[in-house]
């Protein structure tokens, strides 16, 4: 498994399936419930019905692989982290449908259910699609239509005087951080996930609660995602960025920066604001220059062989060869601290020792199945 990689759906859809297999190959891809639901409204955009499905089909055939997953939806992580559970922002993914095992013997193991995301994306290949895919789709809000803080604005002059996105980003930072604004901040995460003013009086009630902390000490996703929106909000405001509907939806990705190690977009919107969020231990790749490193690593196991592919396989895992000037190399290098370096084969004796301690939970996970 190698760095998780987040793919919006500019680089995605610019990637031949010979990438994609290498794109599985040297790292663990991550997506996003952004990237599904767009790939749904491609119907909608095809005046041909059957040659929409056809683009949708080719499109969920590619998502579909050994190393990926989808990271729980933002909305999910926002709401969970809002009643007190921490959302860990190390990047990596965050999934759901968790489930503890115990066999008879004792011996404790997790599985994850099938994400709705990728049940859809299996009767997409095959050509059916469901009402599951249909509900999922009508879920997709843009809750950044909701972003206002007017008051933020109008009570500051430093407000007028921002010139770049820099400045822009540290005059957000300035809101989010004010004693005075979070009471509203606050709300109006509740506004934008659209909460019963039951659940909106439970939440705010907790935080009262709690003696009113900052949101940046109180619920770090939830700060992440406001300093996302409002700096975006704030710099459509002074004309810094565009408000066109495409940028709104491309915003979402940037809310799912803090489950992975590489982002890659092609998108030009995306391409800048998203690296005013990135980590010092995150990288940002262009769509173009990824499809042209895996276009590299395709050629030179090409001109080697599949025989050869397989023994490096066999003696290194994952781990790409070495190719002058890849960038995937290069984040490798950064990423696994030990540096290649040849794996311990698996000999009959311990796969066997390995199949006699995993098959007591296998069973137990089969049982549901039979009852």
């Amino acid at each position: 498994m190698g760095p998780a990689i987040l793919v919006d759906k500019s680089t995605f859809q610019s990637l031949s399936k010979k990438d994609v297999f290498f794109l599985q190959q040297y790292y663990h891809v991550v997506y996003c419930s952004t990237l599904f639901y767009e790939t749904r409204a491609d119907l909608a955009k095809c005046s041909d019905i059957e040659a929409g499905k056809k683009e949708v089909s080719k499109i969920s055939y590619k998502i579909n692989g050994m190393d990926t997953c989808f990271t729980t939806e933002f909305r999910e992580l926002l709401t969970a982290e809002l009643f007190g559970y921490e959302i860990e922002m190390d990047c990596r993914p965050i999934l759901s449908g968790c489930k503890d095992i115990v066999d008879d013997e004792g011996n404790r193991g997790v599985i994850f259910d099938e994400p709705p995301e990728y049940v859809a994306l299996r009767k997409w290949t095959e050509g059916e699609y469901t009402e599951l895919g249909k509900q999922l789709a009508e879920n997709w809000r843009n809750s950044s239509k909701n972003i206002t803080l007017d008051k933020a604005k109008n009570q500051s002059d430093s407000f007028k005087k921002i010139k770049n996105i820099e400045e822009l980003k540290k005059f957000t930072t300035e809101v989010l951080e004010n004693p005075e604004f979070q009471l509203d901040l606050l709300q109006l995460v509740l506004k934008g996930i659209t909460f019963s003013q039951d659940i909106r009086n439970k939440v705010c009630k907790r935080w009262l609660d709690r003696g009113m902390p900052l949101i940046k000490n109180y619920a770090p996703y939830v700060y992440y995602y406001l300093l996302v929106n409002l700096t975006f909000y704030f710099g459509v405001s002074r004309n810094l960025l565009s408000d066109r509907s495409t940028n709104i939806i491309d915003l979402e990705y940037v809310y799912y920066l803090p489950f992975c190690k590489v982002f890659t977009s092609s998108d030009k919107f995306l391409r800048g604001f998203s690296q005013l969020f990135l980590t010092e231990g995150q990288t940002f790749i262009c769509g173009k220059d990824l499809k042209r490193d895996l276009k590299a690593f395709c050629e030179y196991w090409e001109e080697k062989g599949n025989d050869e592919r397989f023994r490096y396989q066999q003696d290194y895992g994952n781990y790409p060869p070495d190719i002058p000037g890849s960038l995937t190399c290069s984040i490798w290098q950064k990423w696994a601290r030990t540096g290649r370096r040849k794996q311990e084969k698996m000999t009959p004796e311990r796969e066997k020792e390995i199949m006699k301690k995993l098959k007591p939970i296998m069973d137990q996970i089969k049982k549901p199945e039979k009852e």
